[in-house]
């Protein structure tokens, strides 16, 4: 694309790397080519575009390419919520398994019509909206960016019946003023990713915006994208409660296996130890849709894949039905006092106080106790929260090493997110660290 928003990609590259539309550069001797996408410019003379670039592949279009399943097929690179994106080595094989186990498990009907603004440079709008789409000869919507009115003139207009959100776009869907006014009569079904969300949002989901299918899911582009996910027939307290259980994509025969797209079992966060069945734990697992490693950096490789098993970094445990509940993050953990303090505990009771939309909690650095919680709050629209009430809250709720010793408030637009909405904490973290000096 020759630019996103305020970026003028080809003056960037101008500033680069001058001379790029020529072929490589001093500053990038790797270079072959670039083909652009124009949008606002006009194509730079010498530069393929995409249309010149799909001309090229015509008398090769029916031949195969010699690929094997298992061959590499992409490298996709992590969303960054915990730090550096790191570009995830994928084969075909997962791509495909994946999407369609997503198109199985979400029960698609033909032709179904999925309306997102997550990039396909990730996987949730590639695996979960674009392949898994094919499927069914369905079609997807896809926005440049994410605002509530877009996402309804984009229904209304194309008639989606499906949209991708994660938890902060949904509840902006229902926080617009202009709601009620828009058509959104032929959406009926929507995928939420990133994180759980509490059954009062869905309650919402269904009154509100009409949707009768709910899904949600869980993944990492370690392992192929979703690997598990609800069912559009599960109860509300289901979609909340856990992230769904291991989506069957026909894989009968391998160990452990049995049909599942993957398996999952608890390791100590610590030690890396199998932990008994039911334990929470660090949630690791294997799978034939998992990644070859990271793309040249071995030592990352080597930290998150061993023995054939991807360590997620994520907090959780396999309840006795199959379905996975996660707790946190590793990473995300922090000792005040030398007691571990798990953040998602208090978010999820701040964000049922009233007039709280959005709740954060992050640790940072304190003289006495190592370190201490910060709660960051988003209000809902029109509403004022009280940060004294909320730490008295907090005092009654929670033991007295878990309560934060800081709150501060945001808005939903100054939350640092990852192009797929995600919400960076470690910038929570860092900018906690800025503010309170």
């Amino acid at each position: 694309m020759t630019g996103y928003g305020d970026l003028d990609h080809l003056a960037l590259l101008d500033e680069v790397a001058p001379g790029w539309e020529h072929g490589p550069t001093a500053e990038l001797p790797d270079l072959r080519a670039v083909v652009q996408l124009p949008t606002v410019h006009p194509a730079r003379p010498g530069v393929t575009t995409v249309e010149e670039l799909g001309a090229l592949g015509e008398p090769v279009a029916a031949g195969s390419t010699g690929a094997a399943p298992d061959d590499l097929g992409d490298i996709l690179y992590t969303s960054g919520t915990t730090g550096s994106p790191k570009g995830v080595m994928v084969t075909h094989d997962a791509v495909l398994r994946t999407g369609y186990a997503s198109a199985l498990t979400r029960a698609f009907e033909d032709g179904r019509r999925i309306l997102f603004s997550l990039p396909c440079y990730h996987m949730f709008g590639y695996v979960e909206g674009l392949v898994a789409a094919m499927f069914v000869g369905g079609a997807i919507v896809p926005r440049l960016a994410f605002s509530a009115a877009d996402y309804f003139d984009g229904i209304e207009r194309h008639r989606a019946t499906e949209i991708l959100c994660v938890p902060t776009m949904t509840v902006a869907l229902l926080e617009h003023p202009d709601r009620a006014a828009r058509d959104l009569s032929s959406v009926f079904a929507v995928l939420s990713g990133a994180a759980p969300a509490p059954v009062w949002l869905w309650e919402r989901v269904r009154a509100e915006l009409g949707i009768s299918e709910i899904t949600t899911g869980y993944g990492m582009t370690e392992c192929g994208g979703a690997m598990t996910m609800t069912l559009p027939e599960d109860p509300l307290e289901r979609h909340s409660a856990t992230v769904g259980r291991v989506k069957r994509a026909g894989v009968a025969g391998l160990p452990d296996h049995d049909g599942d797209l993957c398996h999952y079992r608890t390791c100590d966060p610590m030690t890396g130890e199998e932990l008994p069945a039911g334990t929470e734990g660090e949630l690791v697992s294997s799978g034939p849709t998992h990644m070859l490693g990271f793309w040249d950096k071995p030592e990352e490789t080597a930290a998150a894949l061993r023995g054939g098993r991807v360590f997620s970094g994520d907090l959780g445990r396999v309840r006795d039905d199959g379905y996975l509940e996660i707790t946190g993050r590793s990473k995300e953990l922090y000792k005040s006092g030398g007691e571990l303090v798990m953040p998602k505990e208090i978010e999820e009771l701040i964000t049922r106080h009233p007039g709280v939309s959005q709740a954060y909690a992050v640790g940072v650095a304190d003289d006495r106790w190592g370190e201490v919680g910060c709660l960051w709050i988003v209000p809902e629209p029109g509403a004022t929260v009280d940060p004294d009430a909320v730490l008295a809250l907090c005092r009654e709720k929670l033991a007295r090493f878990k309560v934060p010793k800081h709150v501060l408030v945001t808005t939903a637009e100054d939350l640092p997110t990852t192009p797929t909405g995600k919400v960076q904490k470690f910038r929570l973290a860092r900018r906690a660290a800025e503010v309170l000096g």
